[in-house]
């Protein structure tokens, strides 16, 4: 057995037998630099090697665990481009080792880290960005500075001040562009994982802009790589992946219109989890399961992301859609906006973290449990899924109120809570699964008319379909109607409106007398339909969206009832024109 011997001079290695008797030029000399430790990560480390050859130096990397084994560490040789013969691995092996623990013992030892945000340690919550204080060292992120800061804070801090605080909807894209801390941090107590903030509407409203500059206030607000904005030009997979490890910076990603193809419910269901799902090998084996992220992520879009996901509670209560703001004042504000975070950014994110992370945490969460009273004491409505939003909103109206303390920021407090109380509000309506369903059912009865065969309260038959039977309609009394609509066309006309809870929307049905039971069922046995059928019961009021029909006549021409004039009735839905209004109900009282 014999050993290796650098050869200074001729920067090769020399090999020196058990006998002292040496052969020379044996390979090129190799030389271990710095060994890297992942500070967020349980893998192995790295041994940056600095090799002599041709005249010059070359560095690459090799896995620390590459030295266990003397075929591991001939393969990483190898796959490095360094040749030696193959009685000489062992020995460089034993060399290798010798000067790393050198350098260990020497403290030439660096940290580095993938993960952005919190990153809990057990005994120490750290908060992890470009360059993190860690014990007597500091760890460094994967990706280069420029990624993270560029430009002077007090410029960026000018440029606040003049492009953001004198705008209320980009005030409101500041604390949302924060918001992402607090979620992070209190995960755990609420539940949240990662709020999903869908920015959407028609273009020329500033949504990308507006997504550039949350994506500012951490680093590099660019879309190429490095940049802190993702891009739907990849699969879930592929982009969950770029995602992992973030946990209290936003995760921006602009325009969701580029990926038709998405499948929409499985980006909000795996985003909000924070978690990829579990993928499996064609052997049965996990591959190894996503580290996961939280805090808040922003989608910008035209069409809503919920409008283009399967409608179900759960999804609900994980988006908060921001729909019809304009979040630049016009072309040259969005363009102003845009020079500048091209070249300064970086700088407030860090700051407010900073500040942060001195505040007890008894206090952090005394003062969330107070933004969650203030708020739902400002909610005129509510319903099952006001208390999941509620913590979500509660986030963001508490980041506005330690922005404006932390950072002494000009904020109007009062305009952003009202914004906030706005956002859920404004769709309270549209998310009631049941609500929704019934406009859908009325609108499939409107359009579909004179495919129902109608009756009067007595069982007579007055007018018969045309075509297909679609159902039937009783006409009790003039402000009556019971219309029966086979279950299983119930089911397609809500699968068509991408609402598939069918059992919890004829619940409420029936819960507020949309419907009629028998027997404590939903559904009902009609013989005309020779099916199960869901019996739904309209009153002729102003609470009544669907336009009136006609009253069934008799034989000799005459209305079964007093034909009085209806009261007016607010029509919201998707209504046709005055033409085919007359041509599906005839041409009597279509009110």
């Amino acid at each position: 057995m014999g050993k290796l011997v650098p050869n200074t001079t001729n920067r090769t290695f020399d090999f020196v037998d058990s006998k002292g008797r040496a052969v020379t030029n044996v390979g090129d000399l190799l030389e271990p630099r710095k060994i890297v430790r992942w500070f967020d990560d349980k893998e192995p480390g790295l041994i940056q090697m600095e090799v002599f050859e041709s005249g010059g130096t070359r560095h690459f990397s090799m896995r620390t665990d590459a030295l266990a084994s003397m075929e591991g560490f001939h393969q990483e040789l190898f796959r490095n481009d360094y040749f030696i013969n193959y009685k000489m691995v062992n020995p460089l092996r034993e060399f290798i080792t010798i000067r790393a623990q050198a350098l260990q013992t020497a403290g030439q030892v660096e940290y580095k880290h993938r993960s952005l945000g919190f990153l809990d340690k057990g005994k120490h919550l750290y908060y992890m960005h470009a360059r993190t204080r860690v014990g007597n060292s500091t760890s460094k992120h994967v990706l280069p500075l420029s990624s993270f800061e560029a430009g002077s804070r007090d410029d960026y801090l000018a440029f606040l001040e003049t492009e953001i605080m004198p705008h209320e909807n980009m005030q409101l894209a500041l604390v949302l562009g924060l918001g992402s801390v607090l979620s992070s941090y209190l995960k755990r107590q609420e539940d949240i994982q990662t709020i999903i903030v869908n920015l959407c509407g028609p273009s020329s409203t500033g949504k990308t802009t507006t997504a550039k500059f949350i994506a500012s206030l951490w680093g590099n607000p660019s879309m190429e790589k490095g940049g802190m904005v993702q891009t739907f030009n990849s699969t879930l997979n592929a982009l969950f992946s770029q995602i992992e490890n973030i946990n209290g910076v936003p995760i921006v990603l602009d325009d969701l219109t580029t990926a038709p193809g998405l499948n929409k419910t499985d980006l909000a269901y795996q985003l909000a989890q924070g978690v990829a799902r579990s993928r499996m090998s064609n052997y049965g084996r996990s591959i190894k399961q996503s580290r996961g992220w939280s805090g808040l992520a922003v989608i910008t879009s035209e069409l809503p992301l919920l409008s283009e996901a399967e409608t179900r509670k759960g999804l609900l209560a994980r988006v908060l859609d921001i729909q019809e703001i304009v979040w630049t004042e016009d072309g040259a504000h969005a363009s102003r906006i845009s020079q500048h975070i091209n070249s300064c950014y970086g700088h407030l994110g860090m700051a407010f973290v900073e500040e942060f992370m001195q505040l007890p945490d008894e206090r952090i969460k005394a003062m969330f449990a107070e933004a969650k009273d203030e708020l739902q004491a400002s909610m005129e409505k509510t319903d099952d899924l006001s208390e999941r939003r509620l913590a979500k909103l509660a986030i963001l109206w508490q980041t506005a109120k330690l922005t404006k303390e932390l950072l002494d920021l000009s904020l109007d407090l009062d305009a952003l809570k009202a914004k906030l109380v706005e956002i859920d509000q404004a769709d309270i309506e549209e998310r009631d699964l049941a609500f929704q369903g019934m406009e859908a059912i009325k609108h499939y009865i409107e359009t579909n008319n004179r495919h129902f065969r109608k009756y009067d309260s007595n069982g007579t038959m007055h007018d018969r379909e045309t075509g297909t039977l679609l159902g039937t309609m009783t006409f009790e009394s003039k402000d009556n109607v019971k219309v029966c609509i086979p279950a299983e066309n119930v089911k397609d006309i809500l699968r068509d409106y991408r609402i598939f809870e069918y059992r919890v929307v004829l619940k409420s049905w029936a819960e507020n007398g949309h419907i009629i039971q028998q027997s404590g069922r939903n559904t009902v046995n009609i013989n005309a339909l020779d099916s199960r059928v869901v019996r739904f019961s309209f009153e002729r009021t102003s609470e009544t969206i669907m336009p009136w029909f006609s009253a069934p006549e008799d034989q000799a021409g005459n209305t079964l009832w007093t034909n009085e004039e209806p009261p007016t009735v607010e029509d919201d839905h998707h209504q046709d024109d005055e033409s085919q209004v007359k041509e599906i109900f005839g041409q009597g009282d279509a009110s």
